[in-house]
This record gives structure tokens, sequence and C-alpha cells, in this order.
């Protein structure tokens, strides 16, 4: 079977498996997560703040490492965090349907592609609870309800992640090994954003703040009420998201000193979707000006879909595949969630000088990136 690279149009493109295992892989195992290879399938489903994330692997021994085949990339929108600012708790209707899709997802793991139940890994992100802010006793009253409904809905554990723990697999995961030592990865997710680096003694250095795309503009609606939500995301992007973003800087100064930057998330994958609808490459070369030009474009119509010019694109095929993949945007996101998350990438520009020779990056196997690096650890048992 061949590898596919992961997102409509270029989870449709064919790419040979072992640049996948270099591009995810040479991280692992520069970290000294060397494991006794063995052919293996693997299957990982997340549980976020917009939804329900399934990846399956394939993972065998090669001669350059691992082989990686991606044989399944699926998305379930849930309405799990809605509401949960205010209530304090997730709704019961929410918890259901996310507890539903994690069942369906295990069970197609299981019976299409063969997945034991002990290598199904099941995780809540760390923007789950971004909105309950430091409220521990809410915090784990909701981790408990939803940990319940899971086992009850297919018999599997959740385990929950911190943001550090998440950083720690995103990195390894995602930037490639040869550029660990100047790069930075920065992810925008719908309950938070947070980033970080690897240092050379393997200790990860992390920032995070408790905004993202669905949180974020939830914000923002609260705060709507005399002003359009353009402009009240404007103001809070002002108010709130670049103090955040200094005040987590000003205490780890060194975060700026990162010269290559990969950027991840879904509001990322939108904005690449809409400003380089043609590029398939698995890092997408990306600058300050593309994410002011997207915020632009956004902001001539904050309440609808903006219209993207493919005409352009003279492959055909190519043509449709990227109509597929904007279509793909729009059933994830709302219009104001993708301004809200141009907001995000916006402050991050300003604050992290994404202008001052940068080299920015859109890394397009984020989503599974976090999946092969925890396989890794299960494989050499460090975890």
């Amino acid at each position: 079977m061949k590898a596919l690279s992961l997102g409509s149009p270029c989870r449709l493109q064919l790419v040979k498996p072992r640049h996948l295992a270099v591009s995810l892989l040479a991280a692992l195992l520069s970290l000294g997560l060397h494991v006794q290879a063995r052919a293996a399938v693997h299957g990982g489903i997340e549980i976020g703040a917009k939804g329900v994330k399934a990846t399956v692997l394939d993972v065998s021994d090669g001669t350059d490492g691992y082989e990686v085949k991606i044989l399944l990339s699926g998305t379930q929108n849930t309405t799990l965090t809605a509401g949960l600012a205010s209530a304090g708790r997730f709704q019961a209707g929410a918890v259901k349907e996310t507890s539903a899709a994690v069942a369906k997802f295990a069970e197609q793991m299981r019976q299409k592609y063969k997945v034991p139940k002990t290598r199904i890994y099941v995780v809540g992100s760390s923007g789950l609870f971004s909105a309950l802010g430091a409220k521990k006793e809410a915090i784990q009253a909701n981790q408990a309800l939803l940990a319940a409904a899971v086992q009850e809905a297919c018999g599997l554990r959740i385990r929950f992640i911190n943001v550090q723990r998440e950083i720690e697999l995103s990195i390894a995961g995602i930037v490639p090994a040869k550029r660990a030592a100047d790069s930075l990865l920065l992810d925008i997710g719908g309950g938070n954003t947070k980033g970080g680096y690897r240092k050379a003694d393997n200790e990860c250095v992390t920032v995070s703040i408790p905004y993202g795309s669905v949180t974020f503009a939830d914000m923002v609606k609260k705060h709507a009420d005399k002003e359009s939500f353009a402009e009240a995301a404007t103001a809070l992007r002002a108010e709130v998201l670049v103090p955040a973003l200094r005040k987590g800087i000003d205490k780890k100064p060194e975060l700026l000193e990162r010269k290559r930057i990969y950027l991840s998330g879904g509001a990322v994958w939108a904005m690449v979707s809409f400003v380089r609808p043609s590029n398939c490459r698995s890092y997408v070369a990306l600058t300050a000006d593309d994410i002011a030009a997207y915020r632009q474009l956004l902001l001539k119509t904050p309440d609808s879909f903006p219209n993207i010019d493919l005409s352009t694109i003279e492959d055909t095929k190519l043509r449709e595949q990227v109509h597929k993949e904007i279509e793909r945007v729009k059933k994830v996101y709302q219009p104001r969630q993708l301004l809200a998350g141009a907001e995000i990438l916006q402050a991050l520009s300003s604050e992290f000088h994404f202008d001052h020779e940068k080299k920015l990056y859109f890394a397009r196997n984020a989503p599974t990136g976090w999946i092969l690096a925890y396989v890794a650890e299960k494989e050499a048992g460090q975890r």
C-alpha cells in the first residue's frame, strides 16, 4: 500500500513512504528513542476543542529507520467545548456526541485496519479545558465525565495531556531533526496556542496562552455588543493576545532567537488553503506578509467565507482537489473562527518578529506528528 500525505488536496497526492520517515522520524531517533523496529499498525484518536481526529499509521522497519504509511486521517467536528466557560461543565449531548465519534473511529480501526485495542491511543488535548482556566476541580470533574463516557462507548481509556507534554510530542513529531537547533514550533489549536523548542539536552522550553480559534472567537463574541465582531477581534488582539504572549516571551526571551519557525494547527491549515491553495508540499514556506494578507482577506467579509479565485490553477484535477480542500475548511470552521485564528496569527507575527529574517513553514504533517512520537515512546517503553 502506498503512503498518503495529509490533508486534501495533498492527502490524495502519492508520496514515497521514506519521505515521511525522514520528515517525521528523524527527530525521534535523534532524541534517543531507538526502539526494536517491528511491523505494527497503530491508531491515535485525539479529542480537541474542535472535535475528534483519528489517525492510523502502519509503522515498519526500513533501511533508514521506520517506514510509515498513513492508512487513515479523519476528523469529526463536535460541540464539546461549547458553553464550557459559562456552565463550567461539558453538555451531556456534546459528551455523548464526542464519545460516539471516538467509538466510531475505534471500531473502524479495529475492523478495517486490524489495529489491536492495545495499540489504539485516545488522547484529550491540552486545549480542551482552556475555558476553565486554573479551576482544577472543574477540570478534573470534566475529565472524569468524558473518560467515563468514552470507556462506556468503546472500552478505551483516555490519557489527558498537559500543554508541556503536548508540545514535547509535537516538536518530536514535526520539527526535522537537522533543523532542531534553530527552530521553534508554534501551534494554534481550537482551545489554546502553544509552542516551544527542544534544547541540546532535550529539555523543552515552552510558551502557551489559553486562546485558540474557538476560545478566542467565543471571547470576541461576548465583547462585540457595541461594535462589530471584526472590530472587537482587532481590539482584543491588542488588549488580550499581545499582552499574554509578551508575558510568556519576557520570561523566556530565548524564544525570539529562533530563526526558523514551524507553524501548525487548524488556523494555519485554513490560511494555507486560502493563500497557498495549490502548494501541496509537506512544509509550505510562508511570510509575515501572507499572514497580513490573509487577515485582510477575511476582514473584507468577516461574517462569510471569502471567495477564492482558482482560475489560475491550470491543472483541472489539482483545481478540483483545491476546491474540495477549501470546502473542507468551511465545514470545520465558522467564518468568525477563521478571523479569530487570523488575529492570533497576526499577534504571533508581531510578537515573534516574523518579519525580521525569520523563515516560516506550515507543517502539513502535524496531525500525524504527535501520534508517531507517542508510538515511538510506547515502543521504547519510556513512558
